[in-house]
């Protein structure tokens, strides 16, 4: 009988052990600088954190410097009647439900890493087939995923496409099929050489009763994204945390005008009790930043407290596929402060945020907290624009604010959504700086929000991180001599790596598919030579793998 019993133990372990390992209700991601603990709808700390800079003190532990960073959505029906779904920092109090709508189990966070990747790629290119199935690669929530019921308890066939978890689509057919190779990759925008080390999908929708705003139900649908990126180990990529919020509205009735697009953040550089928020907006950079209030010291972190920022990148797309730049950024203080600037409490002091106004409806105005009823101050959408240690200027420090726990909501619009089947995409990138001196850590981060912008840059002509990121990016660890030649090239080109044995070679097109090549030759051990010539004209990355596990990754330009 106690035979049978461990016998029934071990199948229901081999049966359960996938579903375990694959997807979970939070992830860490960090690149080992900085580290994030992800959530179904953004990040939530728990006793160890929400962001978090690795070894803010030499020989001390990490260091907390946000808690909390959730999406908020409000806009009116043709009737005007207001529909807003929004969180903060309780997400036991919220108007969103992790999950997929109408598919019990799935509130979950599913993680997979570029080793992950890797290795089902090569498992999949020596023979065709994959013989070590991984199951965070097998339970991706991908659409028309069959594997989805053995690894995550529920089936992908009804999940609409708009808010599926995003792959590499080899064949071209809509479908994710990891048996034939396919894997989870972030397509739109950060294409090679930037793939994403680790990557991090979880969707959401408005519940049906909203237990914080107490709004009417909007019926979006959306997920979130986190990942981070690999240049080299460049610091505006290891100082960050990518973010993407994406959604559809899920309604074939109506649509909503007047629509706003935020995202809430609650930072807490170590002692939440003495910060200060400041705030960037030109032309060419959008960026939010939290800093402490005595820049000197906090009595958690120590001394010369590190920045947090928010960089937005420009990058919100609206009804009509358009970047809109950032609208509004509207800070939410504690109760010591007058009743109008602390946490809304109703739909309409929710959307009033949104919209760049403080929750009784008062504009943002220029000076002190921002809240000047009854004067005529100028008014502007966007608070503590100017640079700390300007004493002319208006921020935080130079007003004299009183510091405490600072929290704000960034928001884009006005603009709409179309009924079911228009999507929304909205990106920026959690990034912090240690620099010595506060001005440099500012200088540091709007030179990092300037890199940042430039990973959505179009891969078929020059980028500025050519010179950064190229001629290559490493997965592991990469020789530091390499060669293509020709490059640009014809009708074939030879990679030479010294002192390495190459086992395999693959060329991915701009859009990081792979694109069919003849049987490479393999020269000698350390150089094989590969036939263009049924590659049209355009820019490649040419991947490679070394017998002792080393890959690297070169642009190759075809003529």
């Amino acid at each position: 009988m106690m035979r049978f019993k461990i016998l029934v133990f071990s199948l229901l372990s081999l049966i359960i052990a996938p579903c375990l390992l694959a997807q979970t209700d939070h992830a860490w991601i960090g690149t080992g600088k900085v580290r994030a603990r992800i959530t179904p709808t953004g990040i939530h700390r728990d006793a160890e954190g929400g962001f978090l800079l690795e070894n803010a003190i030499p020989g001390q532990p990490s260091r907390n410097l946000l808690s909390h960073l959730t999406p908020w959505i409000g806009g009116l029906d043709p009737g005007n009647n207001l529909k807003i779904a929004c969180e903060m920092d309780d997400p036991m109090v919220s108007d969103w439900q992790a999950g997929f709508r109408g598919v019990p189990n799935s509130g979950k966070v599913w993680k997979v890493t570029i080793e992950q990747i890797e290795a089902h790629v090569m498992d999949f290119e020596d023979n065709g087939i994959i013989d070590h199935p991984i199951a965070e690669i097998f339970a991706w929530p991908a659409v028309g995923n069959p594997f989805s019921m053995d690894y995550n308890g529920f089936s992908m066939d009804s999940i609409h496409y708009s808010i599926d978890a995003p792959f590499y689509d080899l064949d071209w057919d809509g479908i994710y099929s990891p048996q034939s190779g396919e894997f989870p990759f972030e397509v739109a925008g950060v294409d090679p050489p930037f793939p994403p080390q680790i990557l991090v999908y979880s969707p959401f929708y408005d519940k049906p009763i909203h237990d914080l705003t107490d709004g009417d139900m909007i019926q979006m649908d959306l997920y979130s994204l986190a990942f981070t990126l690999d240049c080299q180990e460049k610091d505006f990529v290891e100082n960050a945390i990518f973010f993407e919020y994406c959604g559809f509205l899920n309604t074939w009735q109506e649509r909503l005008d007047s629509l706003f697009l935020g995202v809430f953040a609650d930072f807490d550089i170590g002692n939440p009790a003495d910060d200060y928020l400041g705030g960037v907006s030109d032309s060419y950079s959008e960026m939010i930043y939290c800093y402490n209030a005595d820049t000197l010291n906090d009595d958690l972190i120590g001394v010369d407290p590190p920045v947090i920022s928010i960089n937005c990148n420009n990058y919100f797309l609206d009804e009509n596929d358009i970047n809109q730049p950032l609208s509004h950024f509207m800070p939410i203080f504690p109760n010591n402060f007058p009743f109008s600037t602390r946490v809304p409490g109703t739909p309409d002091e929710f959307y009033n945020y949104l919209t760049g106004t403080w929750r009784d409806g008062t504009p943002l105005s220029w000076g002190g907290i921002g809240y000047n009823p009854g004067t005529n101050p100028p008014l502007t959408p966007f608070a503590f624009p100017d640079n700390p240690l300007n004493p002319d200027g208006w921020s935080e420090r130079a007003a004299e604010n009183p510091s405490g726990n600072r929290k704000c909501i960034f928001s884009y619009g006005p603009t709409k959504i179309k009924p079911y089947g228009h999507k929304y995409k909205l990106r920026f990138a959690l990034t912090t700086s240690d620099k010595g001196g506060l001005t440099q850590k500012l200088l540091h981060l709007n030179k990092m929000n300037d890199l940042q912008r430039n990973i959505e840059y179009g891969w078929d002509g020059n980028s500025p991180l050519d010179s950064i990121c190229f001629p290559s990016v490493a997965v592991k660890e990469i020789v530091p001599r390499r060669f293509i030649s020709p490059n640009p090239a014809n009708e074939h080109c030879s990679v030479f790596i010294p002192d390495h044995k190459i086992v395999d070679v693959l060329i991915l097109n701009s859009l990081g598919q792979k694109v069919p090549i003849d049987q490479p030759n393999f020269i000698q051990e350390n150089e094989v030579r590969i036939s263009l010539k049924n590659l049209p004209a355009g820019i490649y990355f040419l991947h490679w793998k070394a017998k002792n596990g080393q890959r690297g990754c070169e642009k190759l330009v075809k003529n």
